[in-house]
């Protein structure tokens, strides 16, 4: 659709399409879109809201601890990053700290345009969608949206750009690095680690292999620059809180809990809130871990077929993004991109496309009517809203499947 009606837009220079979408997205901030979309459904979560790590740096500047409040859901040395807008002391300054908020994320997102460009060329995509990719992110209403709100997923899209791209040249441990990274914000992201590693073994399948480019070496090069920068950013994160680990790990055991039950176009705050009463642990465990166990197989299943780490990257993140307890509709829509950036000719092969692409548009119409019906209006249901939930996470699921189903059919056909 894109290509053929709106291809004078979408094919014009990429400095223009990053100009373009500097612009779109700085409109949106002058228009205090973000404070609305900070608020709206599927755009952002309460719990990870720009206004929280506003409060994690007005409690600083009052020397009270910033995680003595459980609102405070981000990292330390992310809120470390905005502790000089309070300088000097009691002096904090919301508008400051928001345009230096906006500032970060405008590089995060142009940094994901960017890597996906990059991608381009060492992945199979067809010439005329080269500079269709980043257009496809950069004017994409979702994603400008997911930008203009401050919200936590669009450091999870360069992380995942980020680290596909480093892979993809080799670069071990710049790419452990950007994975260690999005570990430090959640620590569910570690299953992207699999197939990061499966692309950088990938990206040297040349012969003759020299023993610095065997497979198991780049994997024990991958894992210790991993285990490295994981434990760099926690000693950091320690000496910032002046020596204290307790906030740290009550933080990452809060994310992790499920404890946050606002209604999002995820599943889980249904079963959490209404259902699983009983034995919660258990089902914490289940849900915390149902997605992620899919990771073994699909790189058991994936590895015999060449240039297969991409695909397995996109497949991941977005079974990350189904089991999380915060969807956003702008990371469902960066998932749906980047699995067209690794495996192009599957997703062109991939019956029913436009059947899912109607059914997506129609529940995310459909979910904000039920949604304010049921919470502002008292006309509607909870499980109407849940149904539109459950669909619409049906269609990610089935996206991804068509995705990567047609080369392990090929791969099958063959043997």
């Amino acid at each position: 659709i894109f290509s053929r009606f709106f291809s004078p837009i979408f094919f014009m220079p990429v400095l223009c399409l990053f100009s373009v979408g500097v612009v779109l997205r700085l409109s949106l901030w002058l228009l205090n879109a973000d404070v609305f979309l900070e608020q709206g459904l599927g755009f952002d979560h309460a719990r990870y809201s720009f206004s929280t790590v506003q409060e994690a740096v007005h409690l600083n500047s009052f020397e009270v601890p910033p995680y003595s409040s459980r609102a405070v859901s981000w990292p330390p040395l992310w809120i470390g990053l905005f502790l000089w807008t309070s300088w000097p002391h009691n002096c904090f300054s919301l508008d400051l700290s928001r345009w230096v908020g906006r500032v970060l994320f405008l590089a995060a997102d142009m940094g994901t345009a960017l890597c996906l460009e990059s991608c381009t060329q060492y992945v199979r995509v067809p010439s005329r969608w080269k500079n269709l990719i980043p257009a496809l992110f950069l004017l994409n209403p979702l994603t400008a949206a997911g930008c203009a709100a401050l919200a936590r997923p669009v450091l999870f899209q360069f992380f995942a750009a980020s680290s596909l791209v480093l892979a993809l040249k080799g670069r071990a441990g710049a790419g452990a690095t950007m994975v260690a990274c999005g570990c430090y914000f959640d620590l569910t992201w570690f299953a992207v680690a699999i197939p990061i590693a499966l692309v950088l073994v990938q990206s040297q399948a040349k012969e003759p292999r020299t023993f610095w480019e065997s497979p198991w070496v780049i994997t024990v090069r991958f894992s210790v620059a991993l285990i490295l920068s994981l434990m760099a950013l926690g000693w950091a994160s320690v000496l910032l809180l002046g020596g204290h680990w307790k906030p740290l790990l009550r933080l990452y055991a809060r994310s992790m809990g499920f404890t946050d039950t606002m209604p999002n176009w995820g599943m889980s705050w249904y079963f959490f809130s209404l259902i699983f009463d009983e034995f919660r642990g258990f089902w914490v465990l289940v849900f915390g871990g149902l997605y992620m166990s899919l990771v073994l197989p699909l790189l058991c299943r994936l590895r015999r077929i060449p240039s297969s780490g991409g695909l397995m990257v996109a497949v991941v993140v977005s079974l990350w993004q189904l089991g999380s307890d915060h969807p956003t509709l702008p990371f469902a829509a960066f998932c749906a991109l980047l699995l067209i950036v690794t495996d192009a000719e599957a997703v062109q092969a991939a019956r029913g496309g436009l059947v899912l692409f109607l059914t997506a548009g129609l529940t995310m119409v459909l979910g904000p009517v039920y949604f304010y019906a049921w919470m502002l209006y008292g006309t509607g249901n909870v499980n109407f809203f849940y149904f539109v939930t459950l669909v619409f996470n049906v269609v990610q699921g089935f996206f991804s499947s068509r995705g990567c189903g047609l080369p392990v059919e090929a791969l099958a056909a063959g043997c």
